[in-house]
């Protein structure tokens, strides 16, 4: 596969699930903003410094109730992190430049089964289109214009943020977290959900997950009589030759923004298990090693379950070779993770 020449910032957040602190592995040279322009015209890439398209995935399965209501509180931590970016160098000037136009969307993992009737999908699923209204009864978001996506910053994008990301636990319980972005910005990105991607942005793709991408390639993942291939819930793990390539949905993601280094961040709220070196090869196989039919999670916590590697997703990551940061979803306090995203965007502008 050809590569486009990223500059490689990639940046995992390896949060220790159970522990108040966390820790971080950097690969590669971070980026600077000496090729932004201080006008606000856009630099040698055709980026416009401080103009990004923030993309949340969310899974909307039946376990994820706590963390979707995890995500909602610490949305605001992201956001300060990305319009008042901190001097932590100490040289009197902001690390990054700050966000000043930031579009913000929300799709989940729900693509649907196409049409097998697996037990927990529906057929068609959200077939990526953007979130536009409340799905969980509120107060709050009743009277609220959200629209596909919004917009920001402004004194409401955290509470309107709120009403979109409590996407519900009806979903799919195979996630295609990775499909669902595809059709999002490619299938749809010219329909349904056109406008949200900017030609001349960075585009931010955030994964809030507790499992791992389940992206399907051959239909035979779906059907609970191929008895060959084990139970449902450990077929995404047990046959990932079946699934489609996280290599393929990255070599997609990088033909929209063709040759504009460091353009796309990917980023993960997922199952990282304490002590990671930020490495996919390095996750453990959540297949239970004394009964098949069995997983073993990653990391676990009280009041937020447990959840499960994401290899899939840093695959991706990986192939996509722009900035990444990845925090782990068994922890309360994401502070940690998601000021290293903000700052990894910040990079890119």
């Amino acid at each position: 596969m050809q590569r486009l020449g990223y500059r490689l910032g990639f940046v995992l957040g390896l949060a220790l699930a159970g522990c108040g602190g966390d820790e971080a592995s950097t690969i590669g040279e971070p980026f600077t903003d000496g090729d932004a322009d201080a006008d606000g015209d856009a630099d040698d890439r055709g980026i416009v410094p401080g103009k990004v398209d923030l993309l949340f995935v969310v899974d909307n399965s039946n376990s994820m109730a706590e963390e979707q209501e995890n995500l909602v509180a610490n949305f605001p931590r992201l956001l300060d992190g990305l319009t008042t970016p901190p001097d932590e160098d100490g040289d009197g000037g902001a690390d990054y430049a700050p966000v000043a136009d930031l579009h913000v969307g929300v799709i989940t993992s729900d693509v649907g089964d196409g049409g097998h009737a697996t037990p927990t999908c529906g057929a068609a699923g959200d077939d990526g289109i953007l979130v536009s209204a409340a799905r969980v009864a509120s107060d709050d978001c009743a009277d609220r214009e959200l629209g596909p996506w919004l917009e920001g910053p402004s004194g409401s994008l955290a509470s309107d943020f709120a009403c979109l990301a409590r996407v519900g636990t009806s979903g799919c319980g195979i996630e295609q977290p990775l499909e669902a972005v595809r059709r999002a910005l490619i299938d749809h990105g010219d329909d349904e959900n056109a406008g949200f991607l900017r030609d001349d942005s960075v585009l931010a793709i955030v994964f809030v997950t507790d499992e791992d991408d389940c992206t399907v390639d051959d239909d035979r993942i779906y059907t609970a009589s191929v008895e060959e291939l084990g139970e449902l819930n450990t077929r995404c793990y047990a046959h990932d030759e079946l699934l489609e390539a996280p290599d393929r949905v990255a070599a997609e993601l990088r033909g929209l923004r063709p040759g504009l280094d460091g353009s796309v961040v990917i980023g993960a709220i997922a199952g990282t298990p304490e002590g990671w070196n930020g490495s996919p090869d390095s996750l453990p196989s959540p297949i239970d090693p004394n009964d098949p039919s069995g997983l073993v999670p990653s990391c676990s916590a009280d009041g937020l379950g447990q959840a499960y590697s994401p290899r899939r997703l840093a695959r991706l990551a990986e192939a996509v070779q722009g900035t990444a940061g990845f925090q782990s979803i068994c922890q309360a306090d994401w502070r940690g993770g998601l000021a290293r995203l903000a700052a990894t965007i910040g990079a890119g502008l």
